[in-house]
């Protein structure tokens, strides 16, 4: 069985977001960590793929620094 669980790269929820000048934010001083509910979603994934065998697949969309997040949640 191959499980795929979705993971959104977020903003700490203790970060403080700086609007830019323009219509953005500054995400330089900003620490991104994975969607804890996807964590949830992660750690149940591996719990069946532990009983039943198989595999999971964590899958994003967004910027490189996503790689690093995804590694560590």
């Amino acid at each position: 069985m191959k499980i795929i669980v979705c993971v959104k790269h977020v903003p700490d929820t203790a970060a403080t977001i700086k609007i830019a000048g323009d219509s953005g934010y500054e995400d330089s001083d900003i620490k991104f960590v994975a969607n804890p509910y996807d964590e949830h979603g992660i750690e149940e994934a591996v719990s069946i793929v532990e009983k039943q065998g198989g595999e999971v697949v964590i899958l994003t969309v967004g910027k490189a620094e996503a790689v690093s997040t995804i590694r560590s949640a």
